[in-house]
């Protein structure tokens, strides 16, 4: 029989396993990935996803809120073992609830639609044009 503590640790083992979408036991399953971390944190108070909304003028997604609501964000790590060393090779974070930035993009005032953004508008090294790409495909250029 499992102690309590136990049979916690497994629950919240299972539930962050799906929150990262399986990506911690195919990482363990690798031949060469080591320490994988998970840091365990506690969820974030309701309360303060609502003055987060309030502060941006930001609805949540409600999935995105019950993401919060069970942890206040999400830090995975893990190395690779190499050549005898080992080596820190990634990361994945979500950021807690207090280190939540807002994204906003700029309104075409020739259409005045807000449109959507592919990943491509947000992988530029120069500012300048990331903001033209937006504009363009807003007009339709």
């Amino acid at each position: 029989m499992t102690s309590l503590p136990d049979e916690k640790a497994a629950r919240t083992r299972e539930l962050y396993d799906r929150i990262s979408l399986g990506i911690v036991r195919s990482l363990e399953k690798r031949t060469g990935v080591t320490d994988v971390k998970l840091l365990d944190r506690k969820p974030a108070d309701p309360s303060r996803i609502v003055d987060w909304e309030q502060e941006h003028s930001c609805f949540l997604p409600y999935d995105f809120k019950n993401f919060y609501i069970t942890t206040d964000g999400l830090l995975l790590c893990w190395s690779v073992k190499f050549n005898g060393s080992v080596t820190p090779l990634g990361r994945m974070e979500v950021n807690p609830i207090a280190n939540l930035k807002r994204i906003t993009i700029p309104q075409c005032s020739k259409h005045g639609a807000t449109q959507s953004v592919s990943v491509e508008d947000t992988q530029s090294d120069d500012e300048d044009s990331r903001y033209d790409r937006l504009l363009q495909h807003r007009e339709g250029v």
